[in-house]
């Protein structure tokens, strides 16, 4: 941003928000249009259905790296908690 202000801020915030919207929208309904009602609820019993796809086997590995980079901050909060409640209880304070 040339200006950092808080106006500035909003609006790029407000423009990033309506984007991604956008492209959410824009892809749920290109996918109901290519795949039709066929789609099931979870995302990856419809990658198994496409067993012999190189684009399969692709897709799962973005999965599991998506994962791999979520889990640990997943953990993060809980184990902060964790050691919070167990210096609490150590120095009674």
């Amino acid at each position: 941003m040339k200006e950092r202000n808080y106006e500035n801020g909003m609006k790029s915030i407000k423009l990033s928000c309506f984007i991604s919207m956008l492209i959410y929208c824009l892809l749920g309904i290109l996918s109901l249009f290519i795949f039709g009602g066929v789609i099931g609820d979870d995302i990856l019993d419809n990658v198994d259905e496409e067993k012999d796809y190189w684009e399969s086997y692709i897709l799962r590995g973005l999965f599991m790296i998506v994962l791999a980079c979520h889990i640990p901050f997943i953990f993060f909060s809980g184990k902060e908690a964790m050691l919070i409640i167990i210096d609490e209880f150590d120095r009674s304070s």
